[in-house]
């Protein structure tokens, strides 16, 4: 739960920094890529609660950038990758 706090911030601080996400970025691509890496995850050091949590993060990006809620997901789900390494 530790992780939850600076995951969020870090989410609404890119959100309010960033220009708003190019049309040409593809969600349903870069959720697709994320989710299969994070499914062939097997870093010991990131529990299963840690790896439930960093995927609905990942499809809360992936929703969010459907409806063009988002201010740049293509940095989010970069940032989401390094933090299930």
């Amino acid at each position: 739960m530790r992780t939850a706090l600076p995951i969020l911030v870090a989410l609404g601080l890119t959100m309010w920094a960033s220009p708003l996400q190019s049309a040409g970025f593809d969600c349903g691509k870069a959720y697709k890529s994320y989710s299969d890496k994070i499914s062939r995850n097997k870093n010991p050091e990131i529990s299963p609660q840690q790896l439930a949590t960093l995927n609905r993060k990942a499809l809360r990006v992936y929703d969010a950038c459907q409806t063009n809620d988002l201010e740049n997901a293509k940095e989010l789900f970069e940032r989401l990758e390094r933090w299930s390494e």
